[in-house]
This record gives structure tokens, sequence and C-alpha cells, in this order.
């Protein structure tokens, strides 16, 4: 047997590479993980810091705004963070407008709490008895409106630094987003990167792996058709030996030449479909004979042999060739020596496929050992090492009326001598079963 010329495929070096990406993917992935704990994205800076002092300019405070003044009015005045309600009353004072800023640092300087500490902010004491005044109902409307009028540029003054303070915030804000949105880009980037690189890695393991299956595939195949055709070889020896020589095969064949004229018009060739062709003695006759016959097998070594000779033959297995071909094609259909190699299962689908492609008045004619023959059932049909079991003539008869046949004969052939009998009928039976047909052939016409 040639050597095959391709590389050796160690499984454990497979499984191993295998482990080892699996180990890598594994680890990057904890590496992804660390790399995301890593990522800290900017801030927007939401606290700030009042110096303790015991006097502030009006300015230090009056530039926050909302909330945060809240906050910078308690811990400038009081010394500590406001308290939930104390923050809920003058947010409310100061957002629906009843009182100023400085109105609300006056009346935080003006109580018990403030007055411990004694902290000042400059210009702001009156607005403290300002904003005590408002309260009062009629005085605090006429105040309201002369405070409102008085202060009028100065709160013009005010709302453009409010909306310059607006703007800045909203340039920081700008920044920061811009910031963050740069910083993501970079990561995602970064991990599109590693993405690919991990995905051309994989791409390169998997395609190394599928190479070594591929060899290893290959090299699978390369010994099973080893085994195959060592076994082709050993078979048509085999036949060569005990079959016969194809002058004997075909002088016997010649029996079944009067039945050929059932399924045509005469001087028309036949088209004649041969399963398991073998050596193709049947295939030579009917070459001989003028007919168009067709062998298939699947045995290489019998395939080569006719084809050498000038026989067509195709190389399949024989159901397979038969349901890939259309209705009503032959006009015979033969095997001789082969559905006693056949799982009962797989004969009974070619008796299906054998009605099927025969035209009608076509022949089904199927050779095999005759187990009637004591010699044949108990000695000679189990010489072959690939017969399935002996095939009783009587069923053979029945299964092809099933199928369809309207007509089913059997054909007892190939005697093996002519005996003395002894006039005992129990031993003058045994003598004829020893020497009676060795084949017989089930002849069924469509």
């Amino acid at each position: 047997m040639k050597k095959s010329g391709l590389k050796p495929v160690n499984v454990s070096d497979v499984m191993r590479s295998i482990n080892v990406l699996l180990g890598k993917s594994e680890h990057q992935a904890e590496n992804a993980e660390l790399e995301l704990d890593e990522l800290r994205l900017p801030r927007v800076p939401t606290s700030f810091h009042v110096p303790e002092k015991d006097g502030y300019e009006p300015e230090e405070l009056l530039r926050y705004h909302d909330e945060e003044f809240i906050q910078a009015a308690y811990y400038a005045v009081l010394r500590r963070a406001p308290d939930p309600q104390g923050k809920e009353h003058y947010l409310r004072i100061l957002r629906t407008g009843k009182n100023n800023k400085k109105e609300i640092l006056g009346m935080l300087m003006a109580s018990k709490e403030a007055k411990r500490y004694g902290v000042k902010v400059k210009g702001i004491g009156i607005h403290g008895w300002i904003g005590k005044a408002k309260r009062i109902p009629a005085v605090g409307f006429l105040l309201e409106w002369l405070i409102a009028f008085l202060t009028l540029p100065r709160k013009f003054r005010h709302l453009q630094e409010h909306t310059n303070y607006l703007i800045a915030q909203n340039q920081m804000l700008a920044k920061q987003f811009n910031e963050t949105a740069d910083l993501l880009e970079e990561r995602l980037r970064q991990q599109e990167e590693q993405q690919q690189n991990e995905t051309r890695k994989l791409a390169k393991k998997h395609h190394e792996l599928q190479t070594q299956m591929d060899q290893a595939i290959q090299a699978l195949d390369a010994m099973d058709a080893g085994i195959e055709d060592f076994d082709d070889q050993f078979y048509s020896v085999f036949q060569d030996v005990f079959r016969g020589t194809r002058e004997d095969i075909q002088n016997r064949l010649k029996a079944y030449l009067p039945y050929l004229n059932q399924a045509g018009q005469p001087d028309i060739p036949l088209h004649v479909l041969d399963l398991g062709c073998g050596r193709g003695e049947w295939l030579e006759l009917m070459k001989q004979q003028g007919h168009h016959a067709i062998g298939v097998d699947k045995n290489f070594a019998f395939v080569h042999a006719c084809r050498a000779i000038g026989l067509d033959v195709v190389h399949d297995d024989m159901l397979n060739y038969l349901r890939n071909q259309p209705g009503e094609k032959f006009d015979v259909i033969t095997g001789f020596h082969i559905i006693e190699h056949l799982p009962f299962r797989v004969m009974l689908k070619v008796f299906d496929e054998c009605q099927r492609l025969l035209k009608p008045g076509g022949l089904m004619i199927f050779e095999t050992p005759n187990p009637e023959n004591m010699l044949v059932s108990t000695l000679h049909f189990h010489l072959d090492h690939t017969h399935q079991r002996p095939l009783v003539p009587d069923l053979l008869a029945f299964i092809a009326r099933q199928k369809g046949f309207s007509k089913a004969e059997i054909l007892r052939l190939n005697k093996r001598k002519e005996p003395e009998y002894t006039g005992n009928p129990y031993v003058d039976e045994i003598i004829y079963k020893v020497n009676m047909e060795q084949d017989f052939a089930i002849i069924a016409q469509k």
C-alpha cells in the first residue's frame, strides 16, 4: 500500500493548543475587566469651599446661586451645613422672589445662632430688617415697590452677572462633555483594536486547528481508502479462485438468453442494467448479443477490470444508483449472485426500485445460491465471508409478487451431477438434495 505523505496528527497536541487558547482568552477577559475598573471619566465639580472668616465681602457669597448660595450662606454665617427645613424654607423664598440673597443673608445674620459667631457681611445688616419688614402686609407691599424701583439698575447688573455665570457653567459643562467624549472615543478605539487583534488571533488559531483536523480526516480517509482497496483486491482474487473462469460463467449465463425475448421485440436491442456486475461476464455476453448494457459495482478492482475490456460500468452503490435513475428506463435488470450480499431491508428496496425502473413487460432476473442443495446451505454458501443469509426460492417469488410483478418464476440451474439412487427413499432424498441444482433465479416480469 502506498504511504500517505500527510503529516501525522497528534491528538494531544491539538487538545493542548485548544487549552492554551482558552487560557489566553480568560486572561485577556480579566485584563479587560481591570482596564474598565481603571477607567475614570472627568467630573463636573459640584463642591465648593467657603473660607471661615469673621467678615466677608458681599460678593464672596453673592457669587453663588440657588442651592449653592444657601449652602455658602450657612457655612459663612452659621459655620455649618444647612438643615433640611432651613434649606427648604430659604430656597422657596429665594426662588419665589419674596426675598433676595442679601435679605436672606441679613435674616441669617440676625438669628441667635449667628450672633454666637459674630460674623459680619459688609453692608448686609440693613437687608435683614428689610426682609422682616416685607412680611408686614401693607408696609411690605409698598416697601417692595420702593425697593424694586430703587434697585432696578442693580438688578439688571445682577441679571447680567447671572447670565454670565450660566454661560460660564455651560462652557464648563461643554468642556467636560468634550473631554469625556474624547476619552470614551479613545478607550473605545483601544478596545476595538484589542478586539480586532484577538479576533485575528482566534481566526489564525481556528485556521491552524482546522488544518490539523483536515489533515487528520485526510489521514483517516487515506487509511479507509487503503483498507477498501485491499478489500476490493482481496475479493477480486477470491472470485477468480472460487467462482470459475469467464468462459464457464458465460456458458452458464446463456441459460437466460431465451427469457430476454419476453422483455422486448425481436431485432431491437434491449437496455440492460446489471447490478453488482463483478468481472462483467454478463455485460460481455449482452454486448455480443447486440444489446445496450451497463453495469454497476462498488468494487474498484472489478470496475477497472471491466473498463479495461471496453465495458460500460459505473462505480457506485447499487441502491444509490437505482434511486438516481428515471422511471421505466430499462428493459432488463439483472443481478447474479448479488442479493445474498444485501441486508434484507436493502434487498426489498432494490426490488421496489427495479419495479419502478423497468418498462412495462420488462424482466427482473436475480440469481443466488440455492439453499435447497444441502452442500450449498451447509458449506458452499458460507465460503464467501460477504454473504448475509441464504434466500429460499419461495420467499423471493412471494416478494416479487408483493412488489407488483405480474409473473414470478423460479429457475433452478447448475445441477451438480446426475446421481445414482439406491432405491431407499430416505437415502435417495439425501442423495438428491446433495446433487440437485446449486443455484436458482427469480425471473419476474412487470
